[in-house]
């Protein structure tokens, strides 16, 4: 009788015990402020074509210095990329249109300088010598980065990422999406939320996803299909843009994308407009990340975003300037 209750006993502290054995996040994407915060609740820091990696000033289709790793070990928690059919591969790449670039894949303005395949009188153009440094150079499979991302996120199990995700040519997500995501076995890790989610409301925290395991959020921006890849979210249902090629360092806000009742992402890269080419400008990437410029295009938005800071801050050389510092002041910590 006695060994009876005890065994009711137990069962009925079961749930209880439960509870007190799982783990619980006490620290979220480095801070333990954060695990208590819902996700769109909370400013990232994002890598623009964060895949173009590059160190070489004369590659103007580079966005980045510092690797997919290095980046994310920064503080960086949105990776922004965008992926073509190279034949039957899915290739990061800034665009698909290599029959209108005159040189597709050279690594650098001097490559393009000691190839023979082009005249003397094409040479004269500096048009095409900046649409050819800033065209279709290939940065490597979608499968291959995914599998560094989730590399990195085995390594570091206490932090929540977004990966944004550019289908402008409309790419089949069952053929080729899909494939790369299953085969770089990162699914296992994705968020999928529930259909009363929208815009910022729904949202679980920090904490929560980094207790249940799906800590990667993946959006697309067009052609997605929730049928087939749930994981993979259609962006304007949840987030809202500033324009994008800005060549004003002010950085005036607007709504260019999405509804403003979303997550705010702001587009904050300055480019160079040269020859009607818009270039990202490298020599302004410490100007442009500093706290003071993140913190001004911030405040700039607050009348469209509900007095709320944006979630998202997406940046060229994310390595320079003082992002993170800006980041830990839009969500009030030290």
């Amino acid at each position: 009788m006695l060994f009876g209750v005890t065994v009711l006993g137990l069962a009925a502290l079961s749930p209880l015990a439960n509870a007190l054995a799982t783990p619980r996040a006490t620290v979220c994407n480095g801070h333990a402020e954060l695990c208590s915060r819902n996700y769109a609740n909370v400013t990232y820091i994002g890598s623009h074509d964060s895949y173009a990696i590059d160190t070489d000033v004369l590659d103007l289709s580079s966005n980045q210095d510092t690797s997919i790793t290095a980046q994310l070990n920064l503080g960086v928690r949105m990776l922004q990329s965008q992926a073509h059919l190279s034949g039957s591969t899915l290739e990061l790449c800034h665009t698909s249109h290599a029959r209108d670039m005159a040189a597709m894949n050279f690594a650098s303005l001097s490559e393009i300088l000691m190839d023979q395949q082009y005249d003397s009188q094409t040479f004269l153009s500096p048009r095409f010598l900046i649409m050819a440094c800033h065209g279709n150079r290939l940065r490597g499979s979608l499968q291959s980065y995914l599998t560094t991302v989730k590399s990195w996120l085995d390594a570091n199990p206490n932090e929540v990422l977004t990966l944004l995700i550019t289908n402008g040519d409309a790419i089949s997500i069952s053929e080729y999406w899909v494939p790369a995501f299953t085969n770089a076995n990162i699914i296992q890790y994705t968020y999928v939320p529930p259909s009363s989610t929208s815009g910022k409301t729904g949202w679980p925290t920090l904490g929560e996803m980094i207790d249940a395991g799906t800590r990667l959020v993946v959006f697309m921006d067009y052609n997605s299909d929730t049928s087939v890849a749930p994981y993979i979210l259609p962006e304007f249902n949840y987030v809202w843009e500033t324009p994008y090629d800005v060549t004003d360092s002010s950085f005036p806000c607007s709504v260019d994308r999405g509804t403003s009742s979303s997550m705010l992402m702001i587009n904050h890269f300055l480019d160079l407009d040269i020859l009607g080419i818009d270039i990202p400008d490298r020599s302004a990437g410490s100007t442009t990340n500093s706290e003071a410029s993140i913190l001004a295009n911030a405040y700039g938005c607050l009348s469209l975003n509900s007095g709320d800071a944006p979630t998202f801050v997406l940046l060229d050389w994310v390595d320079k300037g003082a992002a993170i510092t800006a980041a830990n002041y839009l969500n009030g910590l030290s």
